[in-house]
C-alpha cells in the first residue's frame, strides 16, 4: 500500500467526499470574500490557490484575476486540476512552504483543507511564514480549516448516527471518527492508519453500511487507502490552531456556513499581524 493516499484512483475521484471537498456554499463564500477585496477591477489581481481544488479554481473570477495554483502531488495535478477558461490561470508543482513567488506580490491566498496534512507544529510555522512572505501588506489569506470541537463525542454515538441515517456525508463520518480519536490523544495529530483501524472496528460490514447510508461502496472503500499509510492528519481546536500561528499572522474573522459539519469547517480570514 502506498504511503500517499492521493495515489489511490478512488481517493482522487471522490476527494474524500463532502464535506472534505468543498460544497457549493463554500465556493460561494470564497468568491464573495475575495471579490470584496478586489477594489480596483482595472488593476491585475494576483490570486494564489494552495492545491488544485476545482471548486475554487473554476469560480467565475473577474477578468483582472491572475490565478496560480500550487500542489506538490503530480497525481493531483494530472487528475484534478482544471484551468479556469475565463481568466489567466496556471498550475505549478511546488510545496507550499517554498513557493516560487516573489515577496509581497500576492493579493490573496485561498485554500481548502490545506492545514490538515501538516505533519507537526514546525510545519505550521513554515507554511504561514512563507504565506506571510509572499502576501502583500494589505493582502488576505482565506482558508477553510477542519477544526475539532472542544466537546468530544463518543465513537458509539458516531456509529449509531451513521447506521440510523443521521449522517449525510461519508466525509462527515470519517472526520467525526478522526476528531473523536484525536481528543483521546495527547496532541492533535493522528496517523490515518488509526482512523482506518477504528473505522473497521465500528463498521466490519461495509456492504451493510452502504445499504444503511446509500453511500457508494467505492466511496466507502476509499478508507482502505489509509491502511498502513505513514501519513498523519491534525485536528486542532480553534484555540490550538491560533496558538500554532506565527506571530506575523493573526485571525481577523471566522465564517461558518450551514452544510453538514460546517461548524467544524470554518473559513478563516488571516492577515498580517501588523494590520489594524
Amino acid at each position: 500500500m502506498s504511503n500517499d493516499i492521493w495515489q489511490n484512483k478512488y481517493s482522487i475521484q471522490y476527494r474524500g467526499g463532502f464535506p472534505l471537498r468543498p460544497p457549493q456554499e463554500v465556493a460561494n463564500r470564497f468568491e464573495k470574500l475575495v471579490n470584496d477585496i478586489n477594489r480596483n477591477a482595472s488593476k491585475p489581481f494576483e490570486l494564489t490557490l494552495l492545491g488544485v481544488t476545482p471548486e475554487l479554481a473554476l469560480i467565475n473570477w473577474p477578468d483582472n484575476f491572475y490565478l496560480k495554483a500550487f500542489d506538490q502531488s503530480k497525481e493531483m495535478i494530472a487528475n484534478v486540476w482544471q484551468s479556469n477558461p475565463k481568466i489567466n490561470s496556471s498550475v505549478h508543482l511546488s510545496t507550499w512552504q517554498s513557493l516560487p513567488l516573489s515577496s509581497h506580490t500576492i493579493d490573496s491566498i485561498i485554500g481548502d483543507g490545506c492545514t490538515t496534512q501538516l505533519s507537526d507544529e514546525n510545519a505550521f510555522d513554515l507554511l504561514f511564514t512563507e504565506l506571510n512572505r509572499v502576501l502583500k501588506a494589505e493582502g488576505h489569506i482565506f482558508l477553510r480549516c477542519f477544526i475539532r470541537p472542544e466537546e468530544t463525542e463518543s465513537l458509539f454515538k458516531i456509529s449509531e448516527d451513521a447506521l440510523t441515517g443521521k449522517i449525510e456525508f461519508f466525509g462527515s463520518l470519517k472526520w467525526r471518527i478522526a476528531m473523536s480519536l484525536v481528543a483521546g490523544n495527547q496532541n492533535m495529530f493522528i496517523h490515518v492508519n488509526e482512523i482506518y483501524k477504528s473505522f473497521n472496528e465500528l463498521f466490519p460490514d461495509r456492504d451493510s453500511l452502504s445499504k444503511h447510508t446509500k453511500w457508494p461502496i467505492d466511496l466507502i472503500n476509499t478508507i482502505s487507502s489509509y491502511q498502513n499509510s505513514s501519513m498523519q492528519y491534525n485536528f486542532p481546536t480553534l484555540k490550538e490552531f491560533e496558538a500554532l500561528l506565527p506571530s506575523t499572522i493573526k485571525i481577523k474573522e471566522i465564517y461558518y456556513d450551514s452544510y453538514e459539519l460546517s461548524e467544524r469547517c470554518p473559513v478563516l480570514n488571516l492577515i498580517h499581524a501588523s494590520k489594524s
